[in-house]
């Protein structure tokens, strides 16, 4: 079964997401991000760190892919007594971010920083801690595993192969767990990657440190521009809220070419 990643049923009316559906849209985005101002700085900060230069593209790909993989691991619909409501999946991001660390440990790849902050904060307006700190129920881990692979065979072309692997093997380990040893897990290892990442962010003496810090936030600002562009289209939403407007000026100025910019 696919993962739902947005539900909401209101006046008998029923809006249904898909995770896979919200990707897509999300990577149909990117369709002229070549030459973008954001994909030039961010080629500049992949090559300054000794990176490749096409890095950038496809961490941010892989940025797309990873960040709402925790979703599978709540809920996937109401109880049957429910004819208006919603699925919420608060702090859904953590439990993105420690699976793709957990991935990125086992490539030894320090490279991948960027990404998970990325992916951690994406909703941090509305306080990352707090949001985790509100779960209350997960279902069993191993139906939300057997789910996302699903979704990731789907998606896998976007993804490089060796952390595909790493992914599905986590993934196979934590379908074994309980969902409360899974928790705990979590919350142990959020906390690790978190220092972590703000010992990058915190610093600015260390030069190598500032371009990690640079690219962990045009990461986070196109992850956020295009998830909600990307889930105001699914959704049919005209974006109204000067939050909206910002993300989709963003978009306009950071994400396309000059010539596609005021079309």
């Amino acid at each position: 079964m696919k993962v739902v990643s947005y539900y909401l049923i209101k006046n008998g009316d029923e809006r249904k997401e898909f995770l896979v559906d919200h990707v897509k849209e999300m990577i149909s985005l990117l369709n002229n991000f070549k030459n973008s101002r954001a994909q030039k700085f961010g080629e500049l900060l992949c090559r300054s760190l000794r990176l490749s230069s096409v890095d950038f593209e496809s961490y941010l790909l892989q940025t797309i892919v990873l960040h709402d993989i925790g979703k599978a691991f709540y809920r996937q619909k109401l109880p049957r007594h429910i004819s208006e409501g919603h699925l919420s999946f608060p702090g859904h991001e953590v439990i993105s971010a420690v699976i793709t660390w957990y991935a990125s440990e086992r490539l030894f790849s320090s490279s991948m920083k960027p990404v998970i902050f990325a992916i951690l904060y994406h909703h941090h307006a509305m306080d990352v801690e707090k949001r985790f700190e509100s779960i209350r129920w997960l279902r069993k881990p191993l139906s939300a595993v057997e789910d996302l692979k699903e979704d990731l065979e789907e998606l896998k072309s976007f993804i490089p192969r060796a952390l595909m692997d790493k992914l599905l093997e986590i993934l196979g380990e934590i379908g074994k767990e309980a969902s409360w040893t899974f928790i705990s897990d979590v919350r142990i290892k959020f906390r690790e990657i978190k220092r972590k990442l703000w010992d990058v962010l915190a610093r600015s003496d260390n030069a190598k440190l500032f371009l990690q810090k640079k690219l962990s936030m045009l990461m986070l600002s196109c992850l956020i521009s295009l998830d909600y562009i990307a889930a105001s289209r699914l959704r049919g939403e005209n974006v109204t809220t000067i939050f909206g407007k910002v993300v989709r000026d963003f978009y306009k100025i950071y994400c396309l070419p000059y010539k596609l910019r005021y079309e």
